[in-house]
């Protein structure tokens, strides 16, 4: 988690997980504790920038670092990571890749996320919402510090409401 008031927010729904905000000065220290000092198996990066190294470090030999987001600032060069020494596995992921996913893996996947939104809607906190021509402005939401939740585009439907 970025914010102290998000991984407050987790803990209160999974309190039987470790959760780590990377605004804590030893958070780096608490992953290493979560981790029994193996390292972290996986690590999902919506940050991006230079926090990429950071994260990268906590990883176990031949983990993995997935990366869904440009938040963060700066920037991580590839020749910084360990990635050959360690054998780790760097995998970028993108909504468009779902697009090349058939007919019917899109389908179970709507239908999981309805599902999912029906029975657990506290996972799916919404910050805000901008219209599509407001791009920049959600863009720049979702960047704030302590942003908590999901910046969602909306557009006018043909029946005049957002969807």
């Amino acid at each position: 988690m970025r914010s102290a008031a998000g991984a407050r927010a987790l803990r209160e729904l999974f309190p039987a997980q470790p959760v780590i905000s990377t605004s804590d000065a030893d958070w780096r220290e608490q992953v290493r504790r979560a981790t029994g000092g193996e390292g972290a198996r996986a690590v999902l990066d919506c940050v991006g920038g230079s926090l990429t190294r950071d994260l990268a470090a906590l990883l176990a030999d031949g983990g993995t670092l997935i990366g869904y987001g440009r938040l963060g600032s700066g920037g991580t060069a590839l020749d910084d990571l360990p990635f050959v020494n360690r054998g780790l596995t760097i995998r970028g992921v993108t909504i468009w890749h779902w697009t090349d996913r058939t007919t019917g893996q899109r389908a179970e996947d709507v239908a999981f996320a309805v599902d999912l939104a029906r029975t657990s809607p506290e996972l799916l906190e919404v910050a805000a919402r901008y219209d599509l021509a407001d791009v920049r402005a959600a863009v720049e939401h979702a960047r704030r510090p302590g942003k908590s939740g999901t910046v969602l585009l909306t557009s006018p439907s043909e029946a005049g409401g957002a969807r």
